[in-house]
């Protein structure tokens, strides 16, 4: 039995041997052929991308805003949007704006700085300020409509993107380029400097350096003035007292034209002009000045 096994495996050993002499055989005897294809040269140009979010095909929904505009607008990103169609301010105040958007605002609007998310407590709570800057800005641009779901989920808004020049993307016009502003508020006593600095260091680097700085007091409104009431009777008295003398001067003028009002229409069922003049004391007592 032992005999019998050695010859097989000798032969098998063979065998491999056998076969393999014969595959280098043949391919020595038959060569793989080669073929050389032709040279293809395919010469493009670059398209010049003047936006990040609309690129070429801009929508009538879709809005951009330029530096030039930005320049003479608020320094809050709320602000700055506030006036354009279908974009309001919220009521946080100048310090604290944020865009409304078709009546959404906090998580339903995408709020970029240079395609980047914008990370602060805004999105949280509506008192806080958008951590972005549109004073340096470059443009803003929004988009609005099914676009809007190719950047995130949710926002059903629209997504704003601050393009400004932080991270610059290309070498400057002229070896150094500079900007200065300042500006004035007297409504706030608002106080704005900002700067900028951009140079070119070799072919291939660009140094570039910007800040700002904002100082303002709370707002001066020139007839502001402060009311006092003892009780919240009295305080609900004055609320109501313009809506009620309106009924009543509604009700005198029927009776002067001989009209009967609807019951669902009378509020006092004066009679005469004794009945007016006495509720018409009544409610302008309600109305006198309460100013300190």
């Amino acid at each position: 039995m032992l005999k019998n096994s050695l010859h097989l495996a000798v032969l098998a050993v063979f065998s491999s041997y056998t076969m393999s002499v014969f595959a280098d055989d043949a391919s020595v005897l038959s060569p793989v052929p080669e073929t050389v294809l032709d040279t293809i040269v395919i010469q493009g140009s670059a398209t010049k991308m003047n936006t990040s979010l609309l690129d070429s095909k801009q929508k009538g929904s879709d809005l951009l805003i330029k530096k030039d505009t930005l320049k003479t607008r608020a320094t809050t990103l709320g602000d700055a949007l506030d006036g354009e169609l279908g974009i309001h301010s919220n009521q946080f105040g100048g310090g604290a704006s944020s865009p409304i958007i078709r009546g959404q605002e906090g998580k339903r609007i995408t709020i970029l700085q240079n395609n980047a998310d914008v990370i602060d407590m805004a999105h949280l709570s509506p008192d806080h300020a958008v951590m972005v800057d549109t004073t340096l800005a470059k443009q803003i641009e929004m988009v609005r409509g099914v676009s809007t779901l190719l950047y995130k989920s949710g926002n059903s808004a629209g997504a704003v993107n601050v393009i400004d020049n932080k991270i610059p993307s290309q070498l400057p016009k002229k070896p150094i380029e500079s900007e200065v502003g300042i500006r004035y508020n007297t409504g706030n006593d608002e106080k704005l400097e900002t700067g900028s600095l951009t140079a070119q260091l070799g072919k291939h680097m660009v140094f570039h350096a910007e800040g700002l700085h904002k100082d303002a007091n709370n707002y001066q409104t020139p007839n502001y003035g402060y009311m006092d009431f003892d009780t919240g009777d009295e305080l609900d008295n004055y609320v109501k007292a313009p809506e009620l003398l309106q009924a009543l001067e509604k009700e005198w003028q029927a009776i002067q034209k001989g009209v009967r009002l609807p019951f669902s229409e009378r509020t006092y069922f004066i009679t005469d002009e004794a009945g007016y003049l006495k509720q018409k004391a009544s409610l302008d007592k309600d109305l006198a000045d309460k100013n300190l």
